[in-house]
């Protein structure tokens, strides 16, 4: 019979006796086993059993039992719904190894607890413990010593105790407590993280691969990211922040320490308020500085490709070698580009940004801001402005951004490319060999000295001058103005009722099919191409000028000067205006009407009453002449437009028909109609040449064979 301690409430097993089992009416009693392999059985009480030693079984039954364990070799069983039990355990334990017991206390050398999918409690025994809580919302509790616990899944709540601790945090829900003066912690966590204020944790480790952020609390932190994408920010206190791999964003305050690997992603320093002093120089391996807060601040990059970006304040920020983006954000910002090609946005204020050398490129949001690029500092240099701006030197390239609205762009005396944004621009290249484009709007565009090529977008009436050189201008729809200026120039309207303003005959107008009614103005001698689709060429300025239309209709205006116009092929309408003028039909049934002063109208293509017979609207027997070409009409004799030769007494007469043989032209005074016979009175059909005013007093003095 086993000894009973009624102090301890408990029954211990003599030497001899091997198995025991607790009465019914035996309420929350114990029994302890000696050194043979014991058989231990509970009652429906809260019971315990320790086996002390041997290959024992122990069987708690009902109530919330608990078990000793001492060896490997001791058998726990518990049923389901039996109670809330508990193993001491004096080895390494894993609950999964031990069904329906939910949990655990280390005791002795026992350094190693795991629970099971359960809900279960684990506590520690003050040496270096593992506590591993399994599946499950657990409670893990050292007691002492470097311990780890990991909560595993679920909501768990691990207390350290003393001792430099490691907490292992998987779960939003999962708390960590930590008493003061309790070692130096760390939290392990698998997910975003931050260290409780108060909570007396100093470390934190970003385990797994995810991009997760880790944020410290008011003491000295040590806070490591991992291989993905973190936001470290240890708070107030002097921490060191280590990123790892991925791209990294350090937040940082006074007395931070900054650790990167060489080849570690793109990186990140945050500045924040409570940083000071007020300047700050990117450390190796760090790529990009941001800066919060409305205070001055003074950046420097190193040298990698920086990203260094202000906020509020006046800001002065040097890119240093790297191709660097310098953003100051509000304030009237200092931005030294440096090495590289570089990216400099002033934002709001009036900033002064310099670009250094290499190809830069520049943002100009403001009247005050100011570019400044040194000779030789970079072959193609760009600004983008939101307001009207001109080019300093040494810039190459000039956009302006569709939120700027209606504003202007100049350019300098470089080779300058300039776009214009979807308002109504007006962009002036200045000297050199410039691309200007414009977008939509009503544009107005100046090439300037050089030859330069000017290009037009949208359908609004724009007005573009090619200035001095041999220039190129293109318009596209609307009714545009091109107007290339001085030089040999190639001009383009597109659709739309377009105006070409030309002083040079070797200027090119090129017009498609069906593109509107187009208007060349004429400075100086011009002939349009014979396949041009132009319908209007008019001599500008006061000088003579000859003008040649093309083999469509046209309609030829003259100045006051003494002009030539031909029309060419086409059904032409031509009018000499003031001046003595020379017009001359070409093929088709032209219009001609000679204007003011002594007109000379010249027929010089073979005569056809359908396809080529002649208005003359103003004929004047006074002032006016007809000159007919002897290569078609053979029979009128000899001359030349140097030398006009006058036409026979005999070859002329008027009445309905020839007289004679050798009256080869007949005026018709009462239908108003110039024939030309070429057998006279033979039996050859005379055929018109022209429709004149009735009634002409007409004589041989009015023609001239040319």
């Amino acid at each position: 019979m086993p000894t009973y301690d009624p102090t301890t409430k408990t029954y211990i097993l003599t030497e001899e006796e091997q198995n025991y089992a607790l009465a019914e009416d035996d309420f929350d009693v114990h029994i302890t086993g000696n050194a043979l392999d014991n058989i231990l059985t509970g009652n429906g009480t809260d019971n315990r059993l320790d086996g002390n030693g041997g290959r024992d079984t122990l069987i708690g039954g009902a109530g919330d039992d608990r078990y000793v364990l001492r060896s490997v070799d001791v058998t726990i069983t518990e049923l389901a719904d039996e109670g809330d039990d508990l193993i001491i355990s004096y080895i390494d334990v894993d609950l999964n190894d031990h069904a329906n017991v939910e949990h655990a206390i280390l005791d002795g050398t026992a350094l190693h607890a795991t629970g099971s999918s359960g809900s279960n409690q684990i506590y520690g025994n003050g040496l270096a413990n593992i506590l591993d809580g399994g599946e499950g919302d657990d409670i893990l509790e050292s007691a002492g010593g470097n311990d780890t616990l990991d909560g595993g899944r679920g909501a768990d709540q691990m207390t350290g105790g003393l001792g430099d601790d490691v907490y292992v945090v998987d779960d939003l829900n999962d708390i960590v407590v930590e008493a003061e003066g309790g070692g130096t912690d760390r939290v392990e966590a698998l997910i975003g993280f931050s260290l409780a204020p108060l909570a007396h944790i100093e470390n934190l480790t970003l385990i797994g691969t995810g991009s997760i952020d880790g944020t410290g609390n008011e003491l000295v932190n040590v806070i490591v990211g991992n291989g993905g994408n973190n936001i470290l920010d240890g708070k107030a206190g002097s921490d060191r922040l280590e990123g790892g791999a991925g791209n990294d964003t350090y937040v940082i305050d006074a007395d931070d320490t900054l650790l990167e690997g060489e080849n570690g992603g793109t990186d990140t320093v945050r500045i924040t308020d409570a940083y000071a002093p007020a300047t700050y120089t990117l450390s190796d391996n760090f790529e990009n500085l941001a800066v919060a807060g409305a205070r001055d601040f003074t950046a420097t990059g190193n040298a990698l490709n920086n990203n260094l970006t202000g906020s509020g304040g006046a800001d002065t920020f040097k890119g240093e070698d790297g191709n660097d983006t310098l953003d100051g954000g509000g304030g009237a910002d200092h931005l030294e580009g440096g090495k590289g090609d570089d990216m400099l946005l002033g934002g709001a204020g009036a900033d002064m940004m310099i670009g250094g050398l290499g190809n830069d490129l520049y943002f100009v949001d403001s009247s005050g801001d100011t570019v400044t690029e040194e000779a030789g500092g970079g072959a193609f240099d760009r600004v983008i402005a939101k307001v009207s701006y001109a080019l300093t030197a040494n810039v190459e390239y000039l956009a302006l951004e569709n939120a700027g609205g209606n504003i202007n762009g100049t350019g300098n005396a470089l080779d300058n490319t300039m776009f214009g944004n979807g308002g109504s621009n007006v962009l002036d290249g200045g000297a050199g060999r410039d691309q200007l484009y414009g977008a939509t709007g009503a544009d107005t565009v100046h090439g300037g000295d050089g030859d330069d090529s000017i290009h037009e977008a949208g359908g609004d009436n724009d007005m573009l001058y090619g200035d001095a050189g041999n220039d190129s201008l293109e318009g596209e729809g609307g009714d545009d103005l091109l107007d290339g200026g001085t030089g040999a120039d190639s001009l383009k309207g597109g659709a739309g009722n377009d105006t070409y303003v030309v002083d040079s005959s070797a200027d090119l107008v090129t017009e498609t099919a069906g593109g509107g009614f187009d208007t060349v103005q004429a400075g100086a001698s011009f002939a349009l191409a014979l396949d041009a689709e132009v319908e209007a060429l008019t001599a500008m300025g006061k000088g003579a000028l000859d003008l040649s239309g093309s083999d469509t209709a046209n309609a030829l205006l003259g100045n006051a000067a003494a002009n030539r116009l031909r029309g060419n092929g086409g059904n032409d309408t031509i009018s000499g205006q003031g001046g003595k003028d020379r017009l001359s039909g070409g093929l088709g049934n032209d219009v001609l009407t000679g204007g003011s002063d002594s007109d000379v109208f010249v027929f010089d293509a073979a005569p056809n009453r359908k396809a080529n017979l002649d208005r003359i609207v103003d004929f004047n027997v006074r002032d006016d002449t007809i000159w007919l070409d002897n290569a078609v009409f053979r029979k009128l004799g000899k001359g030349t437009e140097a030398k006009p030769g006058k036409l026979n007494k005999g070859f002329f007469t008027i009445g309905s028909k020839a007289k004679d043989k050798n009256d080869f032209l007949v005026y018709d005074s009462k239908k108003g109609v110039l024939f030309y016979d070429l057998d006279g009175s033979g039996k050859g059909k005379a055929v018109e040449i022209a429709s004149l005013k009735k009634g002409l007093k007409m004589t041989e003095l009015d023609f001239f064979v040319v």
